[in-house]
């Protein structure tokens, strides 16, 4: 069975119509920029959930992330340290199987704030801006979203 159709059976049907409903909604209502924003700050708020101490190692950091992703089924993340920076790898976000191709924009931007301002939290060597960075050598991009700290 193909790993994005496992990832949809665990996606309410009921949260797929609000969700799907719900950036719909933004779409009609506000410029794409503003979405974006707007998404990016609702990661940042929602960073919240986790303390992050600044006296974690990276593979400190990466363990606690995993254990918060793992309590609400939301896939695992592997963080290292790649050309100057940061890698950051998140695989099996439910983002990627309840939002419509044309809204995984949003998820992305939602996943940028989280990790933005955990690495800052942590006191990250590496401050600065999270970008989505094409991911070379995967089977199903929709599954796993990669990001460098720079």
């Amino acid at each position: 069975m193909h790993l994005k159709s496992l990832v949809k059976q665990n996606i309410s049907g009921q949260w797929q119509f609000f969700v799907s409903s719900l950036f719909d909604t933004l779409e009609a209502s506000y410029p794409a920029q503003e979405r974006v924003s707007f998404l990016t700050k609702m990661g940042k708020h929602a960073s919240r959930s986790l303390d992050i101490h600044p006296e974690l190692t990276l593979v400190e950091l990466n363990e606690r992330i995993n254990q918060f992703w793992f309590e609400r089924r939301w896939g695992h993340c592997n963080i290292f340290e790649k050309d100057n920076g940061l890698v950051i790898e998140h695989y099996i976000s439910p983002l990627c199987a309840i939002l419509k191709p044309e809204h995984q924009e949003y998820g992305d931007a939602f996943l940028t704030g989280l990790y933005s301002e955990w690495l800052k939290n942590a006191s990250a060597p590496y401050q600065g801006i999270i970008k989505k960075v094409n991911a070379e050598n995967i089977d199903d991009i929709a599954v796993r979203l990669s990001y460098h700290v720079i």
